[in-house]
């Protein structure tokens, strides 16, 4: 099993029984926001959070960008997230589509991450950035149906999908970027994977 330490940043978009047709690059597919805070609409947190999207989206040619703007306790650290299959125009136009809508998503919220099929976007009051105490991961599942009497087959089947797509993703690519199937059984479906 995988340490999330070992991790930059670990997120995961697993698709589960059924795969779906994609959005386009710039439909958010998942968000999640506050927990941390909330600021002011003409506050230092929001210049700084501003001028650190900006920056992302000039920095992020090569599909990937975090940083740093201001002091405590108005410093807002960021990441930008391409995955590894998109070209450099679809992860443009999806980061620049990211940096708007993460405000309107998650307005005043000092915490946010906002999905999208090509990209992700979060910001934070936290440093989360290289931190040996924030070893979270970014898991989304979907699930359209019932698992039922077979749960536990289930979570055991999900549990080695993702540390082995996560384990292919980290090693075996220079993308970090991967897809996988497990097999299904005659009590469970396939259950597909996805992680960059």
């Amino acid at each position: 099993m995988l340490a999330p330490k070992n991790y930059l940043i670990l997120s995961f978009l697993l698709l589960l029984l059924s795969p779906s047709p994609g959005a386009a690059a710039g439909t958010s597919r998942y968000k999640m926001c506050g927990g941390t805070g909330v600021y002011s609409a003409n506050s230092t947190y929001r210049s700084n959070l501003n001028l650190i999207l900006s920056s992302l989206l000039a920095d992020a040619s090569c599909g990937f960008s975090a940083g740093v703007a201001g002091q405590p306790p108005d410093q807002v650290s960021s990441l930008a997230l391409c995955r590894g299959d998109v070209n450099a125009s679809a992860c443009s136009s999806c980061l620049g589509a990211g940096a708007v809508d993460v405000l309107d998503l998650c307005p005043y919220d000092k915490d946010a991450v906002v999905w999208y099929d090509y990209c992700l976007i979060r910001y934070s009051n936290l440093h989360f950035l290289n931190s040996s105490t924030d070893n979270s991961k970014q898991v989304i599942f979907v699930n359209p149906g019932k698992v039922g009497e077979n749960s536990h087959l289930f979570n055991k089947m999900v549990t080695r999908l993702v540390n082995t797509t996560a384990a292919w993703a980290v090693y075996n690519t220079t993308r970090r970027f991967a897809t996988s199937v497990a097999n299904s059984t005659a009590e469970v479906p396939p259950i597909y994977g996805f992680v960059f």
